[in-house]
Order: C-alpha cells, then sequence, then structure tokens
C-alpha cells in the first residue's frame, strides 16, 4: 500500500501568486496546495534552496470572486526543469513554507479541507 507521506492535505487547484528574491518576481499559478508548501510551474531555473517572498491570492471559499493576500516566506525544497531540445521550457518548484502566520495557515488548510470535501 502507498501510503501519503505528507502531514497536511494537499489539493490540485489553481492559485495565482507571487513570487520574489533578489533578482526577480514572477507571476505563476499553483499547481497543487497545502498548509505547508506549494508546487508550481515557472518561466526560469530556480535553484533549491532559495529563499522566496510570496504574495498568495487565495480565494475566499464563500465567494470565489474575493481573495485573501497572504504574504509568506518560503524555500525552494525541489527544482525539476522542463527541457525541450536542450533549451529550458520551465521549472516546477516545490515550495515550503518557512514563515507563515498562524491565521494564513488555518486559511489554507480551511480551503483545502473545503474542497477535499467535496471529492
Amino acid at each position: 500500500m502507498n501510503r501519503e507521506r505528507r502531514a497536511y492535505p494537499r489539493i490540485n487547484k489553481s492559485i495565482e501568486l507571487r513570487l520574489a528574491t533578489r533578482g526577480f518576481d514572477i507571476h505563476t499559478k499553483t499547481k497543487n496546495i497545502s498548509c505547508a508548501g506549494a508546487y508550481c510551474e515557472v518561466d526560469r531555473l530556480i535553484p533549491d534552496m532559495t529563499r522566496l517572498d510570496i504574495l498568495l491570492f487565495l480565494p475566499d471559499i464563500k465567494n470565489e470572486k474575493k481573495t485573501k493576500r497572504l504574504r509568506i516566506k518560503g524555500v525552494v525544497v525541489r527544482s525539476s526543469p522542463n527541457i525541450l531540445n536542450e533549451e529550458l521550457i520551465s521549472t516546477n518548484i516545490a515550495i515550503f513554507f518557512t514563515d507563515i502566520k498562524k491565521a494564513d495557515r488555518k486559511a489554507i488548510f480551511d480551503f483545502v479541507n473545503y474542497y477535499l470535501d467535496r471529492v
């Protein structure tokens, strides 16, 4: 039996976010998210252990037209470049949230569980 080792549930959901560090500012969307981190695709190579400032636009579960802006700090824990004909097309990155307010972690937890209950 293949058991999930994650501490928090994760959902495949596209949520807008902005990633920033010295040298770049990227707008992208999550491929999946939990209250511990996110997985997304970016247009450049970002090395593992890169520290990021994250602005996550979390939709309100009662009204998806409204969003909460969550300011989070994170670190890239895994990066996987997508290469075609020896050229970088994009990179999938896994981000671990290193500094997140308790209320923001709960908001993501509630968001994830809201959609898990609908599956």
